[in-house]
């Protein structure tokens, strides 16, 4: 699903429309909210059930891979992926869908896979008994066997000097707000906090 403004803006109505966005979920296209030739600037992707893969591609370097493991992701679930490994990534998908992090969604089952599967008890078993069993488990399922402590939300604060002119945007669990000193910004798991200094 993508969002596409066509209207005329200028960069004001353009801040405002990441300030929008991208709390809600949306992905922009680029980087920064800086005005594109292309359009490209008021492109956004909202991941949905996938945002959790993303926002971990994110953090942990890879976001070069987000993209590719955004689409296979979304393409093996909904049974049309056309490209190799379709019940490898079925299961990494659904991994992350469940909060478990595993890596790109790549069609590797290495290290990172299996240790994911062992937390959720489905260590050593065939790859189509696994798929069977995760598509079937609800976000977050598997944990009672492993509980893990809950996650409160924390609070940092990002400090600006008073001249300069700066604009902040968050992915994923993130929330911010601005502050008269810079901004705070509520963590609640994966995401990241993006600050433009103009």
């Amino acid at each position: 699903m993508y969002l596409r403004l066509l209207n005329e803006r200028g960069e004001n109505e353009l801040a405002l429309l990441w300030e929008l966005a991208v709390p809600l979920g949306f992905v922009p296209w680029l980087r920064f909210p800086v005005p594109d030739a292309h359009g490209l600037d008021t492109v956004f992707h909202h991941p949905g059930e996938w945002a959790m893969l993303v926002d971990a591609l994110h953090a942990e370097g890879q976001g070069e891979q987000a993209w590719p493991s955004l689409c296979a992701a979304a393409q093996v679930d909904a049974g049309v992926w056309g490209g190799d490994k379709p019940t490898e990534r079925f299961v990494q998908a659904q991994l992350h869908r469940l909060g478990v992090s595993c890596g790109p969604v790549d069609g590797v089952v290495g290290g990172r896979t299996l240790a994911a599967l062992k937390s959720l008890g489905l260590g050593g078993r065939a790859l189509t008994e696994v798929a069977e069993k995760l598509a079937g488990m609800a976000p977050h399922a598997g944990t009672e066997k492993n509980p893990k402590r809950a996650r409160t939300r924390q609070q940092v604060h990002v400090v600006v000097p008073a001249p300069v002119k700066s604009e902040g945007f968050v992915t994923g669990s993130l929330l911010s707000s601005r502050t008269p000193q810079g901004y705070t910004v509520s963590v609640g798991g994966p995401g990241q906090f993006t600050l433009v200094v103009t």
